[in-house]
């Protein structure tokens, strides 16, 4: 009787331990995943109600404005719409800067691209249906269509259709696009080009082909460094026309290390790690590393990886923990990533994506990377049934979260040419130091005029509807934990309490036994 009487001492204690580790370990777990979220303002519709709108950009100026661009389409036109915001609440009302008349019936969407530059320009790049073009406008006069130099053609004689810039510490741009090149191992492919323009984008260099082989190019981004190199990501596989690749699809990745002189050889970063990479986006952290993102197929997961040799060398492929892709609900091959890093160093990763595996609606999230772990994903806007695309971020006065996206009515999810689409807005605050605006300075000297464009035409259209998201967190930073490694300490912490408390149990019935 008494042995049975301390094997069942013994296995209750066994219980009481289990339990406690078990809690103690979901503390743990809890205790890693607050970061002091942005406080996001809710999300509204930009674009006119009536009008079509998709593919936005966003970025903000040093003086207090945030710029935002997105393409839209008239009877007979393909446009050009540019807007700002000072507040992020009051927007000025939208215009048509670039218009361009469609051939017979056939239209395209203009996938506008903003960059500004330390000359008090904004740069703006945007295709027909045929051509990249580039312009730009003095920050102190962006509205009217004739505040825009003419539109310089970027592409050569053949279809082209994305593109990036980026700037460097000598104002020097740097532009990227994609076009067609057909070739005996691929008559479909559209490669990537790059050209520069030490002048304000007055002259541009020869255009250079970044590929080797026949793959296609799709969605580029471009970063520099705090060294002036060169980094442009992008989506590789057999296609490119439409901004669509047939899958398989891969990441792509290239260096220059001498401002665009020479470039290395694409690598492939997600070789072994998914079927298919989509949705690739790049930044810089607080660290000086470069930082990739991007979508994996089938798996649904969003993946990291990092080069803290100047991109000569990378991370394996890593999950991001807490949040999954779009796949749940829909798989879309024109989707994208976007990144910006606030004035700590912060970089703020933004997606559409889900918290849960068999989520039914849709998140536009805000990722953080500190430079060594990510935070608890970050809900900006919800939707369900109408769905959101081609988030962009900009971050102004170095705390201010600014993200644009468009959404895709649910009655006409893939059809267009029937979509009530339309572009939102969003502001949240991070914890980052706030940066007082600059004065804004007298620029634009030579900008000349180009011809006014008409104005869009209304059409009836529904407004989609954000889901409520829940008060966000304001706790002091805290950071998620990514491998098993980095849960030992944690743990360790947490199973303290319970293993003193096992053996304070232990020695009670030790005594009670003598």
């Amino acid at each position: 009787m008494r042995a049975m009487k301390i094997w069942k001492n013994i296995t209750l204690v066994s219980k009481i331990a289990a339990c406690l580790i078990l809690l103690s370990i979901l503390l743990a777990q809890q205790a890693g995943t607050t970061y002091g979220q942005g406080n996001w303002s809710t999300p509204v519709p930009i674009s006119p109600e009536g009008s079509f709108a998709w593919f936005p950009d966003v970025i903000a100026d040093q003086y207090g404005k945030v710029h935002t661009v997105w393409a839209a389409g008239a009877t007979g036109y393909d446009q050009v719409i540019y807007t700002y915001t000072e507040d992020g609440k009051k927007w000025q009302p939208p215009n048509d800067v670039f218009a361009m008349p469609w051939v017979g019936t056939n239209s395209a969407a203009t996938r506008p691209a903003l960059l500004i530059d330390e000359n008090g320009y904004l740069n703006l790049s945007f295709v027909d249906l045929t051509t990249v073009y580039y312009s730009r406008s003095s920050l102190t006069k962006t509205l009217t269509a004739n505040a825009w130099v003419p539109k310089q053609t970027m592409s050569g004689d053949q279809i082209a259709y994305y593109s990036r810039m980026a700037v460097d510490s000598n104002k020097k741009l740097h532009f990227v696009y994609t076009q067609s090149t057909p070739s005996e191992e691929c008559a479909l492919c559209y490669h990537l080009y790059y050209r520069q323009s030490a002048n304000d984008g007055n002259t541009w260099s020869a255009p250079v082909d970044l590929m080797k082989g026949g793959s296609g190019a799709v969605k580029p981004q471009i970063l520099i460094d705090r060294s002036d190199r060169v980094h442009v990501v992008w989506e590789s596989g057999i296609g490119g026309g439409l901004g669509q690749l047939a899958n398989p699809t891969s990441v792509s990745y290239s260096v220059s290390a001498d401002s665009g002189k020479s470039w290395s050889s694409p690598e492939n970063l997600s070789k072994n790690a998914a079927e298919m990479g989509k949705n690739i986006a790049i930044g810089l952290d607080r660290t000086g590393n470069v930082v990739v993102a991007w979508w994996a197929l089938p798996a649904n997961k969003i993946m990291y990886q990092v080069s803290n040799h100047d991109g000569r060398g990378w991370t394996a492929p890593i999950p991001i923990s807490q949040v999954w892709g779009a796949a749940g609900v829909i798989r879309s091959n024109l989707d994208d990533y976007s990144f910006a890093t606030d004035s700590e160093g912060y970089l703020h990763l933004v997606v559409v994506g889900a918290l849960s595996e068999f989520q039914t609606s849709l998140n536009i999230l805000n990722l953080v990377w500190d430079g060594s772990q990510w935070a608890k994903p970050d809900v900006a806007a919800t939707f369900k049934g109408d769905v959101p695309e081609w988030p962009r971020v900009s971050i102004s006065q170095g705390n201010q979260l600014n993200v644009v996206w468009f959404v895709r009515d649910e009655a006409h999810i893939w059809e267009s040419d029937k979509g009530q689409y339309r572009v939102w807005y969003a502001r949240g605050e991070t914890g980052s130091k706030l940066i007082a605006p600059e004065p804004l300075p007298t620029a634009g000297s030579g900008i000349t005029q180009s011809p006014s464009a008409p104005t869009q035409t209304a059409q009836p259209t529904r407004a989609a509807t954000p889901l409520a998201t829940s008060e966000p967190l304001t706790t002091t930073p805290r950071q998620v934990p990514q491998t098993e490694a980095d849960f030992v300490p944690l743990l360790a912490i947490a199973i303290l309490p319970s293993l003193l408390l096992i053996i304070g149990l232990a020695a009670f019935i030790s005594n009670r036994r003598q």
